[in-house]
């Protein structure tokens, strides 16, 4: 494992790690002027001078090619560029030099996931805390990762310790506990839910992943107009933003709000087609307006796709009573 001070950039929703030295085994013997020039490089990057920071990565590479920090910064470089391939090229090299450099590997879960390779991201992610349990924006972006691929288990058992690595009631914190408490709301577990978004609230009343926990419980205790601000709040986030979405159009529904409602629908249906939660929307959006026939066929796509989903199937039932013509010629 590398000795390295990591400068950290915080991106929208993954945090990449730069490497300013190196004592390691693959980096033993390097001349004072490669790590000068990888340092100088690692200034560079983090004031967002993608060239001269290429430029010094490259020079410290020439004093010793197999100088991994170095390799693995210019995949940093490419990383912030977009240039994926790029990146993985250096990554992969770095890690091929030094199997135990836990920060290669975290930035190569970076990359998947910005390829939206989550599986792998997770893979990449677990490899690199495996080398380094210290790593908290490895953990971090795991715990990230679970969230998008729905497995909040996992997603809590990171929370649960990226809680205690930092000091309430710092941002990174507030936001480790706000996500732990929106894994607790996905788990079923609504008072634990409710503590630990009220605790990150009461540090910080403006934190969005903690107000849609706490509109999502407004709105499972029937105070839907309570839940509004809070949802919308969250509209935005990048991680749980699609939810809060989804539930501010079901909010909306319930308030018998179909006119705004309705382009929220039709906005989650581009995001998503293929989403059984969205389905359900629409088949609620056509119940409320009468469209028998148009409820039917949504509820169907539903349950194509989550065959366990009651509400779809409560809303098929009444189309077919209200509309027998729907349920008569199914069409997609």
């Amino acid at each position: 494992m590398s000795e390295t001070g990591a400068i950290v950039m915080l991106r929208a929703l993954f945090a990449l790690s730069l490497l300013a030295a190196a004592c390691g085994p693959s980096t033993a013997a390097l001349p004072p002027p490669a790590t000068a020039h990888n340092a100088a490089g690692v200034r560079h990057l983090g004031a967002g001078d993608l060239d001269a920071a290429e430029a010094r990565f490259r020079i410290a590479l020439e004093y010793h090619p197999r100088f991994v920090e170095a390799r693995a910064n210019l995949g940093a470089v490419a990383l912030e560029r977009g240039e994926l391939a790029e990146a993985e090229r250096h990554l992969r090299l770095a890690v091929h030099l030094d199997p135990e450099f836990d920060e290669a590997w975290a930035n190569l879960g970076v990359l998947h996931a910005r390829r939206g390779e989550l599986e792998a991201a997770a893979e990449a992610l677990e490899t690199a805390l495996a080398i380094d349990p210290g790593l908290t924006d490895a953990r971090r972006n795991l715990g990230d990762v679970w969230i998008r691929l729905g497995r909040f288990a996992e997603a809590r058992a990171q929370l649960m310790r990226l809680v205690e690595l930092h000091a309430a009631p710092s941002a990174p914190w507030a936001r480790a506990s706000a996500l732990l408490a929106y894994c607790e709301l996905r788990l079923g577990r609504p008072t634990a839910a409710r503590a630990r978004a009220e605790r990150v609230l009461r540090a910080d009343p403006e934190t969005a992943i903690a107000r849609v926990v706490r509109g999502a419980l407004h709105a499972r205790a029937g105070r839907p107009r309570s839940a509004l601000a809070d949802l919308a709040a969250a509209a935005r986030d990048p991680l749980v933003g699609f939810d809060a979405r989804l539930r501010l159009a079901a909010v909306r529904l319930t308030l018998g709000d179909v006119e705004r409602a309705a382009p929220l629908i039709a906005a989650l249906r581009r995001e998503r087609p293929a989403s059984p939660a969205v389905d359900l929307l629409g088949a609620s959006l056509a119940a409320a307006r009468e469209d028998w026939s148009e409820a039917a066929r949504a509820a169907r796509r539903a349950l194509r796709r989550s065959p366990g989903l009651e509400a779809a199937r409560g809303i098929l039932e009444r189309a077919c009573e209200a509309a027998p013509a729907a349920c008569r010629a199914p069409r997609t």
